[in-house]
């Protein structure tokens, strides 16, 4: 008789007798474990602990090493037997992959981590019924937990795996006390934790000052392998004004950014800048500081200390006021700017607004200028000024306003 009709023949009498017991009050013995804190589903920034399914595994035999009784997912290097009603030769025990599976007779390799032991003697059980054996009655039972542990990562003070207790229990916050607490630039409110829920990934977001401040909010508890990540908390300073991209820059995680850096992230000054008078509102001991810098001279000067800019800062790049406006009868009306060194006077400012119309009345010019708040009306006699070399030039101030009017006749 030949090794496949052998086969054939066994499943067929195993099929037989399977059917005659199935009338039997047979049922596998059960037990409970409870390693876990919660359930294999998708959490929400706190959860509760569910109940463990019903359809648990018998305890392991006496003498078998176990761990205190855990929650009955089941994890990598737990070391587990199985076992058949009445099917001798298909007991196996055998130690979870790292990669979550385990190899059973006849059906292969099976996905097993993260799974419940239900869930476990489930997927075996169908799968025997389907090809080899009617109605098998499959038990699973856990003769040695594997260690349990979380990894902490970030801004922690000592990264790392961190053991769960025999007992379960672990939750986020406890499991980053665990890591030495928060480094200083962690950002406790977008923790990210990664699990692994029936063999599928799951990102789950935690903010930590909720559940620290508010006593009423449910732990976040911990499952064996879970990936806790503290991030980063970006450091941010503002640019504003006369910069070429206003806004927000990121400042680097690491080292210093100083004034004429965080300039530069702005893409520069504007054409209109004044970087003698840069202005840094800072919160300083509770209230908010202005500091004045002069980034000409810092830019200049390899000798002056450089301006660090801190997380929180607001930078604003005044406007150049270093101008005057020519209006009226000359040959380019528009804005004239006064040199660095200053001493630009009325008739240095209509040249450089190339000279004035033939209809100018060079005699009546009105310089409109600000003194002490307010505006005031000044009259010059260019014609005066330029023929006269005893009168004293009429020198102009940043921001006034020139204007050359019409002759009448």
């Amino acid at each position: 008789m030949s090794g496949a009709f052998l086969v054939a023949s066994r499943f067929s009498l195993v099929r037989l007798l399977a059917v005659a017991m199935a009338f039997l009050p047979i049922s596998p013995a059960s037990a409970q474990d409870v390693r876990d804190s919660a359930t294999a589903a998708p959490l929400p920034a706190a959860s509760a602990t569910p109940a463990a399914p019903p359809n648990a595994s018998p305890a392991p035999p006496d003498g078998a090493a176990t761990a205190a009784p855990q929650n009955n997912i089941l994890h990598c290097d737990d070391l587990i037997r199985v076992t058949v009603f009445q099917e001798e030769d298909l007991t196996t025990e055998t130690r979870i992959t790292k990669a979550g599976s385990i190899t059973f007779p006849l059906i292969g390799t099976i996905e097993v981590a993260g799974k419940t032991i239900a869930q476990t003697q489930e997927d075996i059980r169908s799968r025997l019924d389907k090809d080899y054996i009617v109605n098998p009655h499959v038990t699973v039972a856990v003769i040695e937990y594997s260690k349990l542990w979380v990894t902490v990562l970030g801004q922690v003070q000592k990264p790392g795996n961190v053991e769960m207790p025999n007992s379960g229990g672990l939750d986020l916050l406890g499991a980053i006390a665990l890591s030495g607490g928060y480094t200083p630039d962690a950002d406790v409110e977008h923790i990210a934790v990664r699990r692994i829920v029936n063999g599928a990934e799951q990102m789950l977001a935690v903010n930590a000052t909720e559940l620290a401040r508010d006593p009423t909010a449910k732990p976040f508890m911990m499952q064996a392998g879970d990936a806790i990540t503290v991030p980063y908390i970006k450091k941010w300073a503002t640019v504003l004004g006369e910069v070429q991209k206003p806004g927000r820059i990121d400042l680097p995680p690491e080292g210093n950014t100083d004034l004429l850096g965080a300039i530069a992230l702005a893409s520069g000054y504007t054409a209109d800048a004044d970087p003698t008078h840069v202005d840094i509102r800072r919160n300083v001991n509770g209230r908010d500081t202005i500091l004045t810098v002069n980034a000409t001279e810092l830019a200049q000067n390899s000798s002056v200390k450089q301006f660090l800019v801190l997380a929180g800062d607001s930078i604003t790049v005044h406007y150049n006021r270093q101008w005057v406006t020519v209006l009226g009868e000359v040959q380019k009306p528009g804005k004239v700017k006064i040199p660095p060194e200053g001493g630009l006077d009325l008739l240095g400012a209509i040249a450089e607004a190339s000279g004035f119309a033939a209809d100018a009345d060079i005699a009546h010019i009105s310089v409109r200028r600000t003194v002490d708040g307010k505006d005031t009306i000044l009259n010059v006699n260019a014609k005066e000024l330029s023929r006269n070399t005893n009168v004293d030039s009429f020198l102009v101030q940043p921001g006034d306003n020139i204007t050359v009017p019409q002759r009448m006749f």
